[in-house]
């Protein structure tokens, strides 16, 4: 009974964050912009039978895990088959399908962070970890939006749940859980990958401090193999339509190039019309779809060799602008009021500002407990390099949010914590 007292909670709280979240979504009329809409495209040509490509032929542009995910509700839900031959109309009410269903999996992340909380720091932490991350302001605002955010954060959490589960228990059977999780949140946002070989190697490491019960080099083997396993067909099918093993998606080299091009402001005026211009051109050109790919990886290192300084200044800049834009009082707030369903408009406060002396003490908490805590603070270390070096959003900060209510939650329960918040704030 005491054991499943916290796990009752954590359950409300997860009903209480499903409720928010759907209270959200309901009003939202946004319909498929950028990323999205190539997503979208990519979902409605599978469905038509084109296959998983861009209306231009561009057969691996984006990586199919969202894609797969918004074909699967369309197939399900019957819009698919009867928007597949237009999709000029107003398709804004299909939309609530997807938003409802990431609604869900924004539930299922409360969930799972509350479990992993209470595996590594007890009840009270769990109780406090899910009730910060069912009233998340960031993933509120994020789990309905028409993005991979829910679908990448949900697959991300869950691959670092299971690994705990694994650290607690060490069965197989985590493994392959945190294998299958892990792999299909690389086909959804590849910066996963990023994570795979760390996590390996700590579990590696963790059997064999173990005594070598279980075998390190098998036991790591067997979560590498499940990873490999469920990318493989991704890389397999590239192989056939583009000629070359590939299980990232082909517009890497670009999201590189418009993150460190000195002559275009990410979002500034004319960014977009810019970048059709040079597509066109390169079109033109006769570059296909792998050497356009190859071309902004080329011109991009070129930038970074001639100007590394300035390279290093994008990378903390980028931090920056993926941690603290819209959650600052200084800077810009567009959804500091979250208007809900029936026009009540409520102001959310975004607890990264007040949690931020917490997450340190809980950061530190979690560097002195051991290998229990390796898998949190490995994801969290691999995402911030990988967006650091390549490109950031606000929006990309959504995957980390759960793990760092999580150690705001350690932090905030554990003794003595109001002085060391304080030591922590002031440094």
């Amino acid at each position: 009974m005491i054991r499943w007292l916290p796990m009752r909670w954590i359950a409300g709280l997860a009903g209480l964050g499903l409720v928010l979240r759907l209270l959200y979504a309901w009003p939202l009329q946004e319909r498929p912009f950028s990323d999205m809409r190539n997503d979208e495209t990519m979902a409605m040509n599978l469905l038509g039978g084109r296959g998983l490509t861009l209306d231009n032929g561009f057969a691996a542009y984006r990586a199919p895990g969202y894609p797969l995910f918004l074909a699967g509700l369309y197939r399900i839900s019957g819009y698919g088959t009867s928007a597949v031959a237009d999709r000029s109309g107003d398709a804004a009410p299909h939309y609530f399908i997807v938003r409802g269903a990431q609604c869900v999996l924004g539930a299922v992340v409360v969930i799972l962070v509350g479990w992993a909380g209470f595996r590594l720091a007890g009840r009270t932490t769990a109780i406090l970890a899910a009730g910060l991350a069912a009233c998340s302001r960031d993933l509120i605002f994020w789990t309905p939006k028409l993005s991979t955010e829910a679908l990448y954060t949900c697959l991300a959490v869950a691959t670092v749940a299971a690994l705990i589960a694994w650290m607690r228990d060490p069965r197989a059977r985590w493994l392959i859980a945190a294998g299958v999780a892990g792999g299909l949140a690389g086909l959804t946002r590849p910066v996963m990958y990023g994570f795979i070989p760390l996590a390996a190697g700590w579990v590696w490491w963790t059997a064999r401090a173990g005594g070598g019960k279980p075998r390190p080099y098998a036991t790591a083997g067997i979560f590498l193999l499940v990873t490999a396993l469920t990318v493989l067909p991704w890389g397999i099918r590239n192989l056939l339509r583009l000629g070359t093993f590939r299980i990232t998606p082909t517009n890497a080299g670009h999201s590189l190039h418009v993150a460190n091009n000195p002559d275009v402001r990410i979002g500034g005026p004319g960014m977009d019309l810019k970048y059709e211009i040079l597509r066109e051109r390169l079109t033109a050109e006769g570059l296909g779809e792998l050497e356009q790919d190859r071309w902004y990886a080329a011109r991009t290192l070129e930038w970074i060799f001639e100007k590394p300084g300035r390279y290093a200044a994008l990378a903390v800049g980028r931090l920056w602008f993926m941690l603290a834009r819209d959650v600052f009082p200084l800077s810009q707030v567009p959804f500091d009021r979250m208007e809900f369903l029936g026009g009540v408009r409520i102001p959310l406060a975004p607890w990264g500002v007040w949690a931020a002396p917490f997450v340190l003490v809980g950061l530190r908490i979690s560097l002195r407990s051991g290998g229990a805590w390796a898998p949190v603070i490995l994801f969290l270390g691999a995402s911030l390099l990988a967006h650091a070096l390549t490109a950031s959003e606000p929006r990309y900060r959504a995957p980390l949010v759960p793990w760092a209510a999580l150690l705001a939650a350690t932090g905030a329960s554990a003794p003595a914590t109001p002085r060391a918040a304080l030591v922590a704030l002031l440094g």
